[in-house]
């Protein structure tokens, strides 16, 4: 939906909401939370106008025919985003209905009686990666590092502190080892494309240790 249609609905359920405390006689109290709650809701619309601004401009940038970009903006970029947000619903029902809302999109843009019928294997693999991160653009801005400083924030309790040497291997660890379900690690989702293994580019830079002492022999 665009910023003008969620600014509409958001201002109806305020107005809803507001003539039912009235009819309901509520405190002065629970009618100024009602009022703090629609204060807030310019910052929300700001949040959607902001996203659908980024989009635009880069369908502009990429210089698309109308009916390319129409197809991004309504169908792809849509049927990712329900698909990232399909594992954040409250309940299991509510997975379940994004998830096929986000199947039923993105099989209605992946016909072969659209633009997806006109695109080569390479390009349809390069416009489903811009879709995707065009997608993930509607996030909380700290989403990507919350579960390294969550788990950072871990290892500093038990251990009380974190040597420069000790975090950069972690940094390391977190963005070329530790792979998602999808075998991808951070810094290939980040870079679009699979990064050196790590273990044989270290084997080839790292010097091998030194050998043990030799034990001396008892007097």
């Amino acid at each position: 939906m665009s910023a003008d249609e969620v600014k509409r609905r958001l201002d109806a359920h305020s107005d809803s909401l507001e003539q039912i405390a009235d009819e309901a006689k509520l405190s002065p109290r629970a009618k100024e939370k009602l009022a703090k709650a629609r204060r807030a809701l310019p910052a929300m619309v700001g949040t959607i106008a902001f996203f659908w601004a980024t989009i635009a401009q880069r369908l502009a940038d990429w210089q698309l025919p109308a009916a390319t970009a129409a197809w991004l903006q309504e169908q792809l970029i849509p049927g990712f985003y329900l698909q990232l947000s399909a594992a954040k619903g409250s309940t299991a029902a509510e997975r379940h209905r994004r998830r096929d809302l986000a199947e039923t999109i993105l099989a209605r843009a992946r016909s072969p009686d659209g633009v997806w019928g006109t695109l080569s294997e390479e390009e349809r693999k390069d416009w489903e990666a811009k879709a995707r991160d065009c997608a993930a653009l509607f996030q909380r801005s700290s989403s990507c590092v919350e579960g390294r400083n969550g788990q950072l924030s871990l290892r500093h309790q038990g251990l009380h502190r974190l040597t420069p040497g000790k975090l950069g291997a972690l940094r390391v660890l977190h963005n070329y080892v530790i792979q998602r379900p999808d075998k991808t690690t951070a810094a290939e989702r980040f870079f679009g494309q699979r990064p050196q293994p790590l273990l044989p580019w270290l084997l080839a830079r790292l010097p091998l240790p030194a050998r043990p002492r030799q034990r001396r022999s008892a007097a």
